[in-house]
């Protein structure tokens, strides 16, 4: 009978230790980067499947944005025709009133054949002369001007005179100076016209 052989203890034993240790180490860490590697392709996965999501709703919210455009768009054109044809300023006729050819003397004429009424305005109507009146008379043409409207400029400046056409049109605008209390068929000396008949 042989005697039991001893284990060695030397350096060799303990050499394969530390490159047992090693090895395990290793096989540890290449485990452990593998199970990063996998976490962090699975976070990248959950990534692009977020922004393609995100890209699909920015996609409907942009095509929804385009939609609700076109529908405010139509809306307003819409309200914009609705208001041009209901809008009494739009029917209203402006005619500027001369003195000369030179625009010493200006007045304009704002009228609404829809109501027959109009306004004559003048920033600077000079004072009419003593024992006058002026007289805004309605033209048509080949027709007989037809006195609307007379007023009083005791002193120089501004005239709001309304006045109501006898059957809703006039072509063109004159003011005359007419003698006080007057009720003339035809027109006096004319100091404004039509500068834009």
């Amino acid at each position: 009978m042989t005697a039991p052989q001893e284990r060695s203890t030397g350096p060799g034993l303990v050499i394969f230790w530390i490159l047992m240790g090693l090895a395990a180490a290793c096989v540890f860490a290449v485990a452990w980067l593998e199970l990063k590697v996998a976490t962090v392709q699975s976070e990248l996965e959950g990534m692009t499947v977020e922004r393609d999501l995100t890209d699909v709703a920015l996609r409907s919210v942009q095509t929804q944005l385009r939609q609700r455009s076109l529908i405010a768009e139509g809306m307003i054109n819409d309200l914009g025709h609705e208001l041009r044809a209901r809008d009494p300023l739009a029917r209203l006729s402006v005619q500027l009133l001369a003195g000369d050819e030179n625009g010493n003397l200006l007045a304009v004429t704002i009228t609404d054949p829809a109501t027959r009424r109009g306004l004559f305005y003048s920033k600077q109507m000079p004072a009419n002369p003593p024992g006058d009146d002026y007289m805004i008379w309605a033209e048509k043409a080949d027709a007989v001007p037809v006195a609307i409207a007379s007023f009083h400029a005791p002193t120089k400046g501004a005239i709001r005179q309304p006045f109501t056409l006898p059957d809703g049109t006039a072509e063109r605008f004159l003011v005359t100076v007419q003698p006080h209390g007057d009720h003339p068929t035809s027109p006096g000396t004319t100091v404004l016209r039509a500068a834009n008949p």
